[in-house]
């Protein structure tokens, strides 16, 4: 038989889970690394999924990076952590996939202030000129370094490097039926749309202020971009570029249901 009783919510969830902050991440000897944690986050970017061998056998990795309401986004910890390897089953890939995202208009996402993720269509008509950044070397974070006499340091990750690691950061303006706006596309989706890392495009273009032809030859091309806006960036005056989690090529309009 089995016996039931009421359990105080307090207690209960302490008992079932082990949470934890995001700054307690960067706190010496406050997370076990050898033991399983819980976070609340909200998810805000999610990258390109990729096939992996695990013990020899192909695996689905998804990376993805999460905010807390007590940091900013591109400060949080979790944001190196999360950008780690994580397998999940194939199931919960596929479901993440093929969920439903709404297709509207960039007038429509600012005019009514829209929060989350989206599908918008446009024609790419303009791009800033900076299109790469060097990265901090150090797989889990990504973040750019500050130079250093003959080194780079990263302030993230408290470590120095001899150089650093070219990444694609890409800024567009795109225009559909209604207004034009900018999108920033970060290293993985540029790389899946281009066909080359940035930094075999940086050697091939080895002049400064280079704009390479891959990059050029998207002026014109109209895309559907999956992107992801934030509450805070309807605060500033101004042109703000959501960023692009992902971009499909070469579909009518009227097929994005």
């Amino acid at each position: 038989m089995i016996k039931v009783s009421d359990q105080d919510d307090s207690v209960f969830l302490k008992n079932m889970f082990k949470f934890k902050d995001f700054g307690s991440l960067k706190v010496p000897g406050c997370v076990d690394g050898n033991k399983l944690i819980d976070l609340i986050g909200r998810v805000v970017s999610i990258h390109e999924p990729k096939v992996i061998q695990v013990n020899k056998k192909p695996q689905r990795l998804i990376d993805f990076v999460i905010e807390d309401c007590g940091l900013p986004r591109f400060f949080t910890p979790i944001r190196s952590i999360s950008s780690s390897s994580r397998i999940i089953g194939s199931g919960s890939l596929e479901a993440m996939l093929n969920e439903i995202i709404t297709v509207t208009s960039l007038k429509d996402i600012h005019d009514e202030k829209k929060v989350g993720e989206f599908w918008v269509f446009g024609e790419i008509i303009d791009f800033e000129h900076d299109w790469y950044f060097t990265a901090c070397r150090n797989k889990g974070c990504g973040k750019k370094p500050q130079e250093t006499e003959d080194k780079m340091y990263c302030k993230s990750c408290d470590k120095q490097w001899s150089d650093g690691i070219i990444k694609y950061r890409l800024v567009i303006a795109i225009l559909d039926d209604d207004q034009d706006g900018q999108l920033l596309l970060w290293d993985n989706v540029c790389s899946s749309l281009l066909g080359i890392t940035a930094s075999e495009l940086k050697v091939k273009y080895s002049e400064e202020g280079c704009m390479p032809n891959e990059i050029k030859e998207l002026l014109g091309k109209t895309m559907k971009f999956r992107i992801v806006t934030r509450q805070e960036q309807f605060n500033y005056r101004g042109n703000v570029a959501f960023t692009v989690l992902g971009v499909k090529n070469g579909e009518r309009y009227d097929t994005l249901a």
